[in-house]
């Protein structure tokens, strides 16, 4: 595992979600890996994860941490994510989460997202809806405001 020498500024997570209307649609994740671990460290998981090394139990820790701090919602009824794979660069020490759902046609989707928040207080989270022809709209969440909606699909 690598780590920063020095602690950057920017606390920050970016999650695009793609709507696909005939199909599942896709989460990506985005988030620096020493954030993670030292969210993984007050969360109470084992500290030091090897993301490189793409060890299955690490992927686990991983898949829980996402699960319990991201969710949508639409009509009042959660949805089931499903984490399918991830990647890390080891050049910029950023992680790449891949996910999927179904999401109902029309609907409103609320978004509940507390990355990163159980370390930092001034962590941001930035939520894209991508909607047929790149339509775009975004949330911008932090850790005093981690809830909001988009009204409808696009």
């Amino acid at each position: 595992m690598l780590s920063l020498a020095f602690t950057h500024p920017l606390k920050m997570s970016i999650c695009e979600i793609r709507l696909n209307k005939r199909a599942t649609s896709t989460i990506n994740f985005r988030f620096f890996e020493d954030d993670f671990q030292e969210n993984l460290r007050v969360y109470g998981e084992r500290p030091s994860l090897d993301l490189f090394a793409q060890n299955p139990k690490d992927f686990a820790v991983l898949k829980k941490y996402v699960l319990s701090h991201f969710s949508l919602q639409q009509k009042g009824k959660t949805l089931a994510i499903e984490i399918t794979d991830y990647e890390f660069s080891d050049a910029d020490l950023v992680v790449l989460v891949h996910a999927q759902v179904k999401l109902l046609a029309n609907e409103d989707i609320k978004v509940n997202n507390t990355l990163m928040t159980d370390a930092f207080s001034t962590q941001k989270n930035l939520v894209f809806l991508f909607g047929e022809n790149d339509k775009k709209e975004v949330l911008e969440l932090d850790a005093d405001e981690t809830q909001g909606s988009f009204k409808g699909l696009l």
